[in-house]
């Protein structure tokens, strides 16, 4: 028998790789001799240096550079042969931040910017950025900055790059900015198609689990409105019309209007590299999986991605996943044929996730017997 096993990470608790080993050792004692294909995968956000590392050989470095908050932080970055990946989430991802810590009108991507930018030193103009997962909503204010653009507010002060400051934004001043960035091909990974601003941009559909309250959310929402429309005075763009531009509390935007990116579906570009129809030839079915199945994922995430596939080579399809939330109907007309939950009993997410080994363990048993 033929499984092939390829989740997303569970965001904060377990990888893509711990899940396969899990999953590994729950089907090794339900079937005998199973021929269990790993295929690690990401979306654009948290492990898509790893997935791309792992598929392609390529080099993972260190490096130092700004944290969410302010502070240092030891990120990442990768390369192979003439192209740079960057991924948003090891300089200023939610994950480098504790729950309490949590908030986006502070937090900025300037790391992010700054890993960029080393990639341009180092000579190389093809990059691949992963933004998906990020602690930010700053509009990508904080990676422009990093690559030499200033922001001033209406006396002429120069504001710091973060969500907070986005209200504040009358002049965007782009003399200083990385000229090399322009003569870059850049191919950006994100994992949801969202516009910059209203009921599903970036503000309003993921400020909370970012940390805003309520009142957060007002001001989040007025500073990026504000950052649109100066942007469209000043560039004659308008981010809301661009299809992704809400990604990663607006980097998708900025990378798009300020850098010249091209926006793909992250899960989209991770299987195409993979190779992934030719991994699923024969299979008996694929078990997949992300932290939360929920309607944002219909909007090229990874579940949506891996079922799509399937779909086409008449190969069934299960998700594992932390917690539902909301109306998934969709996920199951693409053709998952069940999703299963970890949790086996009411827990709040700390529990859930302090548990996480133990209950994928248990979760791919009751999946498994359900199955076979």
């Amino acid at each position: 028998m033929k499984i092939v096993v390829s989740p997303d990470s569970f965001k904060g608790s377990l990888s893509s790789s711990e899940i396969i080993s899990i999953c590994e050792k729950v089907i090794i004692r339900h079937v005998k001799g199973a021929d269990i294909i790993h295929m690690p995968i990401a979306d654009g956000g948290e492990g898509t240096l790893d997935v791309f590392a792992g598929i392609s050989g390529g080099k993972v470095e260190n490096i130092r550079v700004t944290g969410p908050l302010g502070s240092g932080v030891n990120a990442q970055f990768g390369h192979r042969d003439d192209t740079f990946i960057v991924e948003m989430a090891k300089a200023s991802g939610i994950t480098l931040i504790s729950q309490y810590e949590k908030n986006p009108l502070k937090a900025t991507s300037i790391g992010t910017g700054e890993i960029i930018r080393c990639g341009l030193d180092r000579g190389y103009r093809k990059f691949i950025i992963g933004i998906g997962g990020s602690a930010t909503n700053d509009g990508g204010t904080g990676m422009l900055y990093a690559l030499g653009a200033r922001f001033y507010d209406g006396g002429g002060k120069e504001l710091y790059p973060n969500g907070e400051s986005l209200a504040e934004i009358e002049k965007i001043d782009m003399d200083g900015f990385d000229s090399r960035i322009w003569e870059s091909e850049i191919q950006v990974m994100c994992d949801v198609d969202n516009p910059l601003t209203g009921e599903r941009g970036a503000t309003y559909t993921y400020g909370v689990q970012k940390g805003a309250d309520e009142d957060m959310l007002v001001l989040l929402e007025k500073g990026m409105k504000n950052f649109r429309e100066k942007v469209i005075e000043e560039f004659g763009v308008d981010m809301d019309t661009i299809s992704g531009a809400g990604a990663a509390g607006g980097m998708g935007g900025a990378l798009s209007v300020f850098c010249g990116a091209r926006l793909l579906l992250g899960i989209d570009a991770i299987l195409e590299f993979a190779d992934f129809p030719s991994i699923i030839e024969d299979a008996d079915f694929v078990i997949t999986g992300e932290g939360r199945i929920d309607s944002q994922s219909m909007h090229g995430k990874a579940v949506f991605g891996i079922a799509k596939m399937c779909r086409e080579k008449g190969v069934p399809v299960y998700a594992l996943c932390g917690g539902i939330e909301g109306d998934v109907k969709g996920i199951y007309e693409m053709g998952v044929k069940s999703i299963m939950p970890l949790t086996n009993r009411p827990m709040s997410i700390e529990e859930a996730i302090e548990n996480s080994t133990e209950l994928l363990e248990d979760a791919v048993d009751r999946m498994l017997r359900f199955i076979l």
